[in-house]
């Protein structure tokens, strides 16, 4: 049975990003295989834990193999569940592999295998949310789905501002993720199915204020998940879990005004290494541990060219650090991190925290994901902003 494959199908029907985030959400280990009739050779993905550590297509491996396998897309896939000892190269998250093998197939840079007729074409206009990261999620936990809710195209679902102690997941459709500008409503992210629309933080007795404003994209299906069953899960949990599912929140939060910031040339990161010092540096996974703050400020950091850009600013009670269960795109991976002069951390139990994540309910673990890839997702939307310059994505209802 391990060397049996448990999934295959066509990636014109699932494409290999989707298929990455789905295999990804559940945590699962073994060979993707592709195949493509223009192709002599099969290409190979190598899972752990639900992240590429390896690829293969032809002379291609790791990095360079993962992204040339986006480039088919009317293949054959077969995944099959098996141990694997291949070494880790392809060191960036999966949701920033998936994110960047999507924006360099739509740009051209990575060449689809096919037929000499299937050529990129354009009818003379864009779709302006083709740049748009969608997330999606693993399969649906029917179990925690109390009742359902239907909501017709641009019809609002959640408004930024208002309160709401309510989590959905998405059944069917998409979902347009939107930050409140003085230019309009401008869209940093969509979620598509089993994804959710709320967070923790949402449990809370008086519930949390939205920060994000949530609209259908066309016909969407939500399930409304069972609140008292979550608040009991979340009340048994220990403080230090509970301090941190907070922080993974608060991270979501301000990575989303980061995005809104950039977007309106707000940023204000210019020189801001100045008189701080380097903490974690990107791609030293090796060397890096797990922190609280417990004084002075975190800066997380993306290097472009010779200079860092600030992504995230962190304050006391925030992690930093290598969290080995979840995977936010961001530090020891994909940035450095920088501290104040002032900053004062305390090492984090990392044992005791994944044990207990390991014993998290089925969807619980979904939804810590589910912020951990938006997070991802929304950084990498942050960069296209300030690489990118301004992008006419204001939400328009159509």
């Amino acid at each position: 049975m391990q060397n049996r494959s448990v999934l295959s199908g066509n990636l014109s029907f699932l494409n290999l990003g989707d298929l990455l985030q789905m295999l990804g959400a559940n945590r699962t280990t073994g060979v993707l295989r592709i195949t493509n009739r223009y192709a002599e050779d099969p290409g190979l993905i190598y899972l752990k834990k639900g992240n590429p550590i390896n690829a293969q297509f032809g002379s291609l491996t790791g990095i360079d193999a993962a992204y040339s396998l986006f480039g088919c897309i009317d293949g054959e896939f077969e995944f099959t569940p098996k141990q694997i000892k291949k070494e880790k190269v392809i060191k960036m998250s999966r949701m920033n592999l998936i994110l960047d093998g999507l924006s360099m197939l739509d740009e051209g840079r990575i060449k689809k295998i096919g037929p000499v007729s299937l050529k990129k074409t354009y009818s003379g206009s864009v779709n302006k949310y083709d740049a748009i990261p969608l997330v999606k999620g693993p399969f649906i936990d029917y179990v925690y789905i109390v009742d359902e809710e239907r909501f017709a195209n641009n019809e609002m679902i959640v408004e930024e501002g208002n309160h709401g102690n309510w989590i959905w997941i998405i059944l069917e459709g998409v979902v347009d993720i939107v930050k409140k500008t003085d230019e309009g409503e401008l869209v940093i992210l969509k979620l598509g199915t089993g994804t959710f629309i709320g967070s923790f933080s949402s449990l809370s007795v008086r519930g949390s204020s939205r920060d994000i404003t949530a609209i259908a994209s066309g016909s969407v299906v939500l399930g409304v998940l069972d609140k008292q069953r979550l608040s009991n899960e979340y009340t048994c949990m220990s403080g230090r879990f509970r301090s941190f599912i907070v922080c993974l929140d608060n991270r979501l939060k301000r990575i989303s005004n980061r995005a809104k910031e950039i977007y309106l040339k707000k940023d204000g990161s210019k020189n801001f290494t100045k008189n701080k010092k380097l903490i974690i540096k990107e791609g030293e996974i090796q060397k890096t541990s797990a922190y609280m703050i417990t004084q002075g400020k975190a800066f997380v950091a993306r290097k472009i060219n010779d200079d860092y850009f600030n992504l995230l600013t962190l304050y006391k009670g925030d992690f930093i650090g290598n969290m080995p269960f979840i995977d936010m795109g961001l530090e020891p991976y994909f940035a450095s991190v920088f501290g104040s002069d002032n900053i004062i951390l305390s090492e984090i139990d990392l044992v005791e925290l994944q044990q207990e994540y390991y014993q998290l309910s089925h969807t619980s673990k979904n939804i810590i994901e589910n912020s951990a890839n938006c997070i991802s997702a929304m950084a990498m939307q942050a960069l296209e902003f300030y690489n990118k310059g301004k992008m006419p994505i204001l939400h328009t209802g159509q």
